[in-house]
């Protein structure tokens, strides 16, 4: 690596390290039994949740709860379970998580839509044809960080009020939650998961209108122990939107090629980006996975590029593996760089 780069990833570590009580309270990684007697400050957590943490949800604990589950798969199959069946329409992008992707496909109608080139008039059609409708998609798509527009939300929305039709909207925002200002009143539920941003604690949780079904329970303990971990990490939004900036960076060299393309429309805490497929073998895929960085696609021979992902998070609170991590990963581009232009 070269040392400016060394030097601008350092300068990134550097900024506002994790002191040592804020480093014991993100590695807790077992949990204790969520307790559902000794809730009574449950609220006071909701309002710190809404009023603290989210960035612009336009949403308070008066009208909405928070309701938890060891897992989000489990929240998500009991939604399709409640709201889904043969007479509704599903509405779903093609960017969706494994649960939500395994739930829609056993429903008997499924609209798939494009978020990237919205357009309401290539659905509407099909959209009037039912009285249901049941709308699953990710806010920030899990791979490459890619967002969609609250737009798409907004003219569905619009769209079934249009045609009279009973609709219920989920946003998947798992990745966008805290990163991504997104207005919620729109939503009748959003879900979470507590090891986006740290991988040491696992917890699926909903965020949902306060008069609708209880998709979960109530446990101060698991609640105010993620709050806990949400202020120590969130304290760092700032650096961790910086990190696309640094990664760009450092990786310059390798944008101004054709073989490589950074995603754009993305959030900030993820960097991503497409490259032609490399020579890599399967330890070599392991030992960057194992250091948090994610060659997409390398086991799917169908996948006519590979994508780069790397999450500013993970090197917030494991900021030892940066190095290691980018070192073994620059050899390979660089590897692949000279095999392009010695053997083309």
């Amino acid at each position: 690596m070269e040392k400016k780069y060394e030097d601008l990833l350092n300068w990134w570590l550097s900024l506002d390290k994790l002191s040592e009580e804020e480093t014991t309270i993100i590695n807790i990684h077992n949990r204790e039994d969520p307790d559902l007697e000794n809730n009574d400050n449950y609220n006071e957590l909701q309002d710190i949740f809404f009023k603290e943490l989210l960035l612009f949800s336009n949403i308070s604990s008066l009208t909405y709860k928070i309701e938890l589950q060891p897992t989000a798969s489990e929240i998500i199959e009991k939604l399709f379970e409640t709201y889904v069946d043969d007479e509704t329409l599903v509405i779903c992008s093609r960017n969706e998580h494994e649960t939500p992707a395994k739930c829609s496909k056993k429903c008997k109608n499924v609209c798939i839509i494009d978020t990237e080139n919205f357009d309401i008039n290539l659905y509407i059609n099909e959209i009037k044809q039912y009285k249901k409708a049941f709308v699953y998609i990710i806010g920030t798509e899990i791979s490459a960080g890619r967002i969609t527009p609250q737009i798409v939300f907004d003219k569905l929305k619009e769209a079934f009020d249009s045609l009279d039709i009973k609709s219920t909207i989920v946003c998947d925002d798992v990745h966008g939650m805290f990163m991504t200002p997104r207005d919620y009143r729109i939503f009748d539920y959003v879900i979470g998961t507590a090891h986006t941003l740290n991988k040491n604690f696992n917890m699926g949780f909903v965020v949902s209108k306060i008069d609708n079904p209880e998709f979960g329970f109530k446990a101060s303990n698991w609640l105010g122990h993620y709050i806990k971990m949400l202020r120590v990490i969130l304290k760092r939004r700032d650096k961790m939107i910086m990190f696309y900036k640094v990664l760009a960076t450092v990786f310059e060299k390798y944008l101004i090629r054709k073989e490589f393309e950074l995603i754009p429309y993305v959030t900030q805490n993820i960097y991503s980006m497409y490259m032609d497929k490399i020579p890599i073998t399967k330890e070599k895929w392991q030992e960057l996975e194992d250091l948090f960085i994610r060659i997409e696609g390398f086991d799917d021979d169908n996948c006519p590029r590979y994508m780069v992902r790397i999450r500013s998070q993970q090197f917030i609170t494991h900021p030892e593996y940066l190095f290691k991590g980018m070192n073994k990963l620059l050899k390979i581009l660089d590897s692949a760089v000279y095999c392009w232009d010695n053997l083309h």
